[in-house]
Order: C-alpha cells, then sequence, then structure tokens
C-alpha cells in the first residue's frame, strides 16, 4: 500500500472530523500513532473476542462469521449477540 496515500487519507478524514493537531508528515503521524498505541492500548477480554473471531473468519472464508438465517427484526438481519462469540466473563 502507497505510504503517502494513506497518511493523506487520514489526515484528511481527520479534518473532516474536525480534530485538530494532525501530524504534518507521515513520519510523523506513524511515531504519533506508535506513541498512543504504547501508552493507551491494553489487552482486554473484549480484545480476545475480536481475536478469536477474526482468526475463526481468516480460517473459514471471508462471510464465515455470518451466524446463519437473518433476523428480519434487526437492521441489517443480524444482532451483536449472534456475529460475535459469547461474551467473556471475568
Amino acid at each position: 500500500m502507497d505510504r503517502e496515500a494513506t497518511f493523506r487519507f487520514y489526515r484528511r478524514l481527520g479534518e473532516l472530523m474536525n480534530i485538530g493537531g494532525m501530524p504534518e508528515t507521515a513520519t510523523a503521524f506513524e511515531a504519533e500513532f506508535d506513541r498512543f498505541e504504547r501508552e493507551r492500548m491494553r489487552f482486554s477480554p473484549a480484545v480476545r473476542a475480536l481475536l478469536w473471531l477474526a482468526a475463526r473468519t481468516r480460517r473459514r472464508g471471508k462471510d464465515a462469521w455470518y451466524p446463519g438465517r437473518p433476523n428480519p427484526a434487526y437492521p441489517g438481519g443480524y444482532t451483536l449477540d449472534q456475529i460475535g462469540p459469547a461474551p467473556v466473563r471475568q
């Protein structure tokens, strides 16, 4: 993927969302992203559930996460509890 095009896309997205202080260069953007991840991202049961869903999808193909027949009562036909793993309890 073209690094500069990706940077410009996310910079423009930030501008459209009225996010101030966006880095001026791709290198500065990467440094800010790395700093943000290092300071704020932590592993949690929710992350484990998302990783499980991503792995299952990769193993079974792109449409593997669909739970079967859609439920017409919901927009898009599915509820969150139908498309994700069982809740993780602590």
